[in-house]
Formats: C-alpha cells, structure tokens, sequence
C-alpha cells in the first residue's frame, strides 16, 4: 500500500471460523484492507464497504466470503470502512458518531482540505484505491430505508456504455445521478465506478444481494465482457427534497402539533412506486412549504416545480418516483428526506 493509515491484512485466516459479525468488526477494531488474491494477478478490483456504520450487508458479505475461502478471479481488495462506528451501541445503528461528518461526503478536493480525522480516512482511502489502480470500483451500502436494492453511478461517467450491465450483477434499477456530495463515486479512478444501494439494513435480502452480487463480481474473468442485460430499469436527473435547517419533522399517522412537517408513517411503502398528485404525502405547519426546499445542482430551489401544499397536505405536484424514503429522522434531517425522479 502506500504508507497510508489504514491497516492492510493479506491473511484471512484468523476470520475463517467466525460467525457472528460483530465479532468480526471486533477483531478488525479499525478501518482495514483485506486483501484476497485471485488466480489472475495482473488485474486488481475494489470493494468498498461500511462507509456508513448502519450499513452492514458489505461486510456481512465479505465475511461469507472469508469463510467460504472463496478464490475470485482477480486480485481484490476490499475496504471495511467505518469499524468503530459500526460497533458503536447499538451494533450498526450510527451512520456516523456523533458530531463527526458522513464519510461518504468527504471525497471532493475542497472537502478533504477539512482537517477532521473522518477527512484524513476519505483521503487515505483515495489514495490507496489509486494506488492499487484497479480496473473497477464497488461502494456498497444499504438504503436509508426499506425498499429494493438499485445501483446508482455519475451520469457523467465516461463508462456510461458498460455501466448497464455492470449494475445489473446486483439488481435491475439503476439511478443516474448529477448531484455531487463529495461521494466515493464523484472519485475518476481510471475505471468504472458504481455504488450498489442493498435495501434496507436489517433484511436479510439486502445481505443476500449483496453477497450474490459480490460473487458474480468477483468470478468474471474478463471485466470487458459483462453478461448481456435484458430487463433493466434506469431513472435520470435525480433531486432530493430537504427539510431547512431549524425545522422540525416528525413521523405520525395525523399531524403533530409543533412540527413543521408530518411525513405519513407508511411513507417507504412509496419507495420505487409511483406517486401521483391526489396522494398525502403529510401534513405541512404553519409555514407551509417554507421549511422545505429541492435544491438542483445550480443550487437553484425547485420546491415549488415538484410539490404542493393541499389544505395543509404535502403532496407531489406531477407524478414522481420516490426512492431512499427513510423513517430514519436523524439521517432525514441530516441528509434528505427522500431522492425523487418525474415519472
């Protein structure tokens, strides 16, 4: 590696008869490279896991994978990110400490000037994936809330002809996105780079996705030659709706008193479905839509464009698909209350 300060392990043995998780992240304690030789040593491919410490399905994978003793086809690489955070009572319920910023918004230049110990880790990580020059990139994480996995990649990718099909080892959805947050995938690491959205955290099919995908990744024998993609959805252009800073959000069956907004508790049912104008989305304050606001990547606010307020309603103003609808209000007011695309 390159002197960075993350730790590299290139003997998998001592993880081999472990079943449990956590006693895994134990044994790691910090953010470490697991190194797993494969029958070609001329080409080399990265799996990021764990950014977020409520993410688990990444490392649940690699450690069936441990265990398996499985050969990839290639030299691989795979990152376990966020141990301490993940280990953090309860296991995998932080996505960040406490007053430490998302990990996975400190990959842009300017950001990683930020002299934070979280800043130093998205720089030690870049360097290394450089470093290791691979011929393709996977971050993978679970969805903020419940709902199918999908796959989701810069729609300026130069890859953009292969990215179909590369996202279709792990699911049939793929998001094309322009927005930058200073995410892993806004990285040019010289190759195809795409971050696979499991579903939620706690299901055990966002486990099993994640580690099927793995597989199918890691067997290919020739990168350049993906399996043919028959049935494939792909959404474009997506925007977040934001709840302002100094509001607050709630999550209810009626309206709260006190809350500037009410989302329906059943509101990640709405994730990948359509959602039409006639339906309540939730029940708005006494300033309305002020407190909200979809930001596009001029930074210019389009909440007036996509959403309506109904008789102190929430609803869509054109039909739209939801996606990454979480209950989660911390990462809600953290981050975004949900991604949505026009129908």
């Amino acid at each position: 590696m390159t002197g960075t300060r993350i730790r590299h392990l290139d003997d998998m043995s001592p993880f081999r008869g472990i079943e449990d998780i956590d006693e895994f992240l134990h044994l790691l304690g910090e953010p470490t490279w697991l190194f797993i030789p494969g029958k070609d040593s001329t080409t080399r491919r990265v799996i990021i896991t764990l950014l977020h410490g409520n993410e688990p399905s990444g490392a649940i994978a690699t450690l069936r994978l441990i265990r398996e003793e499985f050969t990839p086809a290639v030299d691989t690489w795979i990152l376990i990110a966020s141990v301490k955070t993940a280990l953090t009572h309860p296991l995998f319920s932080h996505r960040m400490l406490k007053g430490n910023p998302d990990l996975n918004r400190c990959f842009s230049k300017h950001l990683g000037k930020q002299d934070t110990s979280v800043h130093h880790l998205a720089v030690d990580i870049a360097a290394d994936i450089q470093y290791i020059q691979p011929e393709s990139v996977i971050d993978v994480h679970n969805t903020s809330g419940a709902g199918p996995g999908f796959c989701v990649v810069p729609s300026s990718s130069k890859y953009i002809d292969i990215l179909e099909s590369f996202a279709n080892l792990f699911t049939q959805t793929l998001v094309l996105t322009d927005i930058h947050l200073g995410a892993l995938m806004e990285h040019d690491f010289g190759g195809p780079i795409i971050t696979v959205e499991c579903g939620g955290n706690r299901d055990e099919a966002s486990h099993e996705l994640a580690y099927q995908g793995f597989k199918k990744y890691l067997l290919l024998e020739d990168f350049s030659v993906l399996p043919q993609v028959n049935k494939f959805t792909t959404y474009r252009h997506p925007l977040r709706l934001e709840i302002k800073e100094g509001y607050y959000l709630n999550y209810a069956s009626e309206h709260q008193l006190g809350s500037d907004l009410t989302l329906k508790h059943e509101i990640e049912q709405l994730n990948f479905g359509t959602t039409l104008p006639n339906q309540n989305l939730g029940w708005l304050g006494p300033e309305g839509l002020h407190g909200l606001q979809v930001v596009d990547t001029d930074g210019v606010d389009r909440i007036d464009e996509y959403f309506v307020n109904i008789d102190d309603e929430l609803h869509a103003k054109t039909p739209l698909h939801l996606f990454m609808v979480t209950k989660n209000l911390e990462i809600a007011v953290s981050d975004c209350l949900f991604y949505f695309c026009e129908v």
